[in-house]
């Protein structure tokens, strides 16, 4: 006669452990471990989650900041450019030393 195949997949023991043998204690302590660790896994992981959301709220508010930043910056810069003809030597330096520092970073 052909010996009957075994079914795929794990095959589980506990359902022939006596009640309160050492194995069926062993064997809850064991499920109430891996349900724990479990638990702990997925709040580990929806803390992750909600950490990343905040990191990205706060990266698009700095990227914001900085094109405000950026936009007063030109503003500046063309108020300067208005004023090349000044007679302020301080004002002519600094617009060499700009022109300088872009040409060299250009």
């Amino acid at each position: 006669a052909p010996i009957a195949a075994s079914p795929p997949g794990r095959r589980r023991k506990s359902e022939n452990v006596e009640p309160g043998s050492a194995r069926a204690v062993y064997l809850e302590k064991n499920r109430k471990a891996a349900s724990k660790c479990r638990n702990k896994q997925k709040k580990q992981q929806e803390e992750l989650i909600e950490t990343a959301r905040d990191v990205e709220r706060k990266n698009r508010a700095l990227k914001a900041e900085v094109e405000v930043l950026k936009d007063g910056m030109r503003e500046l810069m063309e108020l300067v450019g208005r004023h090349t003809n000044c007679p302020d030597s301080r004002l002519s330096t600094y617009v060499q030393r700009e022109a300088d520092r872009l040409a060299a970073g250009a």
